[in-house]
């Protein structure tokens, strides 16, 4: 019986898709308007970081940080003064967990993994 247990939990373990077991990183220069890049579908949160990080940096901007590393959904907030970031299950939870540590902050980025609008763009929060 053991051993049915056993086959049965590593069969469902490989049969969960790829994305459930993959990280997402949002990286940002506050310097320049908020110039951000965004990474999903990462092996690890330091791929993600690293591929995030990259995008950023291919805008032109060299004082790119990576400002959250997520296995579900992520969130950047900003205002003139401060910045917060936030996790969650959702877009939702991870905004509102983000404008928790900044309530004059507006939402620059939020992304979830496994979403295909991983762009590379800029805002002008300031």
């Amino acid at each position: 019986m053991k051993i049915k247990s056993i086959v049965a939990v590593a069969s469902l373990a490989i049969a969960l898709p790829f994305q459930a077991l993959a990280s997402g990183a949002i990286a940002v220069d506050e310097e320049y308007g908020a110039v951000f890049g965004t990474a999903s579908g990462q092996a690890s949160k330091w791929d993600a970081g690293r591929s995030a990080l990259a995008k950023c940096v291919d805008t032109g901007s060299h004082n790119c940080k990576v400002a959250v590393r997520y296995e579900q959904c992520g969130a950047y907030v900003a205002s003139w003064r401060f910045s917060s970031v936030g996790t969650g299950a959702t877009k939702a939870e991870a905004v509102k967990s983000a404008m928790k540590g900044c309530t004059e902050c507006k939402l620059v980025i939020a992304e979830c993994e496994g979403t295909k609008s991983n762009l590379i763009a800029t805002s002008a929060v300031r």
